[in-house]
């Protein structure tokens, strides 16, 4: 079942709050499910099935795993946006920084930013 663009940047958003840190090891590099269990923000919506291997055959960024075949098909349809997500995650100076670039995602693709209000209040 395919997802909606809102439903995926909702709960991308409901998982970048929860998170305590970047999904990566050593701070080299960014994974989509971190050796503590992390996930990042495109690891959050794959299944473990989905997500096995594909740390291993990094690096490879949302919009390669569209291009590879790689990618779930349910999410397919949304490579363009999972790509901005992942460089949210992958590209901020610091986690503080996600509420106003995951809002700025939201602009750029006509989503409701409220999930970004409600997530991170004050922010």
């Amino acid at each position: 079942m395919s997802l909606s663009a809102q439903a995926i940047f909702d709960r991308v958003v409901e998982h970048a709050a929860q998170m305590p840190g970047r999904s990566h090891v050593d701070g080299k590099g960014c994974l989509y499910r971190g050796p503590n269990g992390n996930k990042c923000f495109v690891g959050a919506l794959l299944t473990d099935e989905e997500a096995k291997g594909l740390d291993a055959s990094m690096p490879y960024t949302a919009a390669e795993l569209a291009g590879a075949n790689l990618m779930p098909e349910r999410l397919l349809e949304h490579a363009a946006l999972l790509q901005s997500l992942q460089d949210v995650h992958d590209q901020s100076r610091t986690m503080t920084s996600w509420p106003v670039e995951l809002r700025l995602v939201a602009g750029r693709y006509g989503l409701d930013p409220s999930s970004v209000t409600r997530c991170f209040p004050g922010a």
